[in-house]
């Protein structure tokens, strides 16, 4: 997992300039603040998507070691320690979707407030205009 620390870098003159956050990163090249953010979210979301599709990866290949195990078949202490964390996985596997569909949900009403307060601006806009 990458560390939240941001880094240090050092110019010519030895003057230390720190690195921008993937969220100052992702502000500073976003046309608005909320795009950024939406932007950000789902960078997020991708991460997350990504990390339940190598936890079901894995999730299969222990349910093979097990059939490999009801048949007979000779696994390694490696594989047979894997067999042993299945249950962990599991649980690994339903706490990451659960994640997934509470920032999912986050993730639509970030785009809702957005859409309302946008309709907000444009009728004070037109209201201001009509003075």
């Amino acid at each position: 997992m990458k560390s939240a620390k941001p880094q240090v870098n050092h110019n010519q003159h030895g003057e230390s300039q720190r690195a921008l956050s993937p969220l100052q990163s992702t502000l500073s090249s976003a046309s608005s603040p909320s795009q950024a953010y939406e932007t950000y979210i789902d960078n997020g979301l991708i991460c997350l998507k990504h990390k339940i599709r190598n936890i079901e990866k894995k999730k299969l290949k222990l349910e093979d070691y097990k059939d490999r195990l009801k048949n007979g078949e000779q696994l390694n202490p490696d594989q047979l320690e894997a067999v042993e964390k299945y249950e962990e996985v599991l649980h690994n596997l339903e706490f990451a979707k659960e994640l997934q569909k509470t920032f999912s949900g986050l993730s639509q009403d970030l785009l809702k407030a957005q859409k309302k307060a946008q309709r907000r601006e444009h009728m004070l806009k037109l209201e201001a205009e009509k003075k």
